[in-house]
């Protein structure tokens, strides 16, 4: 299952949907673990790094040559923060040991 409702979401997390009408609605679909979109693929010392690294490229959209390539340093700070970098996951590479 690729694509996940929001229902679906707030019913993992213990919540419920209600329609339109008032009615509450019975899960149809048991998100699993294993269907989860966005595994963590980054390990801990790796994403401090990446979050170092793009704080410092993008200060340099602000200090220093005030380039707009310093930007780039958003793609290193958003892949440390949420754990998961797209390219990883396309090529199969996991540097996190607690993930696998």
């Amino acid at each position: 299952m690729l694509s996940v409702t929001l229902s679906q979401k707030i019913l993992r997390f213990g919540g419920t949907v209600t329609s339109t009408t008032g009615s509450r609605l019975k899960p149809r679909v048991i998100f699993h673990e294993e269907e989860c979109i966005m595994k963590k693929n980054v390990g801990s010392a790796e994403r401090a790094i990446r979050v170092v690294l793009g704080l410092v490229v993008l200060s340099l959209a602000f200090v220093g040559p005030k380039s707009p390539w310093a930007y780039l340093g958003i793609i290193p700070l958003a892949t440390g923060l949420i754990g998961w970098c797209p390219p990883y996951a396309l090529f199969g590479i996991s540097t996190c040991k607690m993930c696998k």
